[in-house]
């Protein structure tokens, strides 16, 4: 945002020049699977969690890359003990 207010010549840059309207909704049931799959059709960097009605949190997708490396990393560790 502020390269792209400097690149323009404009000494204001305003939020809602950058900001993202519409904000893909997934629930706590969903699994990592489907909401990355979410993110990718919808080029989506984040996504905002709910639990029912109610806002649980946002998802980002370094977050979700981070939560699918432990799962790996638990599952070699797993596989190495047998």
């Amino acid at each position: 945002v502020v390269q792209a207010a400097s690149a323009s010549g404009r000494a204001e840059a305003w939020v809602t020049t950058a900001m993202r309207r519409e904000v893909a909704r997934v629930s706590l049931d969903d699994t990592l699977e489907t909401v990355q799959q979410l993110m990718a059709e919808q080029r989506a960097p984040v996504v905002a969690v709910y639990e029912g009605e109610q806002f649980a949190g946002l998802l980002t997708v370094d977050e979700l890359q981070a939560a699918f490396a432990r799962g790996a990393a638990r599952q070699r560790q797993g596989q190495a003990a047998t």
